[in-house]
């Protein structure tokens, strides 16, 4: 009969993953994602902004010597995220002493799909760790023993308040306008998309300004979101899109669900990709790869997935981890609206 350790370990975990392509999130098209072979790396805060004018010289004079723009850089540890589920027993034991080959296959089956599983919460970990730096510019870690916020640097110019209560007396496109703006004259480049929520969005096709100049006379009409986005890309405003998707953090009275971009903020950012998701080596890689177990050109993906087993007490772990960070520095393109509908 097969052992556990015959039929479902980290080299098996490695080959199944080889074979699975996984649904890129949205956070991946923004701030895309490359593998280094460390756990540190040189992050880049914010630089960019408008570029620098040389001067009109007369002849026969020194030139100006041009200085080192102050660029906030420094050596950032990546976030080690990591999960894991426990084997039961009732399962060892039916995978070493199946009662028929169904039952063995049922057993393992549940197995990657637990992998499955660890494989993906930690995903959806960078993911939040994304989105709250695209909604706030900084990110803020509490949990696990780690207490640390990352800023990045973005403006405070970028950063607004708007009050959109009264959809017949707001005016919404001249607020977005004041953002984009501010964006503009920060970095030098124009908004043209933005991320926000669902509610935020109905709440522009329902404003009367909105339905005015889309549909004058005829405002009582419904405003389509094709309709509004192609009143913001003639007013050389950002496009918007939705993004509803929620995950749940398990805690110990339970779940809680949350969501990956405020339902009351407004993100806008020009046409380009806005910085990195870093993934560094995690211990357990390193030690597949130092001992000889695994080389560097096996690894698939930027997430360790795999098994262990603990001596005391006895158990066996699925687990999957990274060490990950986005880097952002065209953060100064990014411009944040905070908006209060009630």
């Amino acid at each position: 009969m097969p052992r556990l350790e015959e039929v479902f370990n980290t080299a098996e975990l490695i080959n199944y993953y080889k074979e699975r392509t996984l649904e890129p999130m949205l956070g991946e098209s923004l701030f895309p994602e490359r593998k280094i072979q460390d756990i540190e790396f040189d992050m880049i805060l914010g630089g960019g902004g408008l570029p620098v004018s040389a001067s009109v010289h007369a002849l026969d004079t020194a030139t100006q010597l041009a200085s080192r723009e102050a660029i906030q850089r420094g050596v950032a540890a990546l976030a080690l995220i990591k999960r894991q589920i426990k084997i039961t027993e009732k399962e060892i034991i039916k995978i070493n002493n199946p009662r028929t080959d169904a039952e063995l296959r049922q057993v393992i089956a549940q197995l990657y799909n637990d992998s499955e599983k660890m494989l993906e919460s930690v995903r959806v970990r960078v993911e939040a760790m994304r989105m709250e730096a695209l909604a706030t510019g900084k990110l803020k870690i509490e949990e696990n023993g780690v207490k640390v916020t990352l800023d990045y640097g973005l403006p405070k110019g970028n950063q607004k308040t708007f009050d959109w209560k009264d959809e017949n007396t707001s005016d919404p496109l001249k607020d977005l306008e004041t953002l984009a703006a501010a964006v503009e004259s920060e970095s030098g480049v124009r908004p043209t998309r933005g991320l926000t929520s669902r509610k935020i969005i109905n709440s522009l096709k329902k404003n009367l300004r909105v339905r005015e100049s889309i549909h004058g006379v005829n405002s009582a009409k419904v405003v389509t979101t094709e309709e509004l986005n192609n009143l913001l890309t003639s007013l050389e405003l950002p496009t918007l899109m939705s993004y509803e998707g929620k995950y749940r953090v398990e805690a110990a009275k339970g779940y809680t669900s949350k969501r990956y971009f405020p339902e009351d903020a407004i993100a806008m950012f020009g046409p380009n990709t806005l910085g990195e998701t870093i993934y560094g080596l995690t211990a357990e890689e390193v030690k597949l790869i130092g001992s000889g177990q695994i080389d560097m050109a096996e690894m698939v993906g930027n997430i360790f997935a795999g098994t262990y087993t603990s001596i005391d007490p006895v158990a066996e772990f699925t687990k999957a981890a990274c060490t990950a960070l986005p880097s952002f520095p065209s953060a100064n393109e990014l411009g944040v609206a905070t908006i209060t509908l009630s």
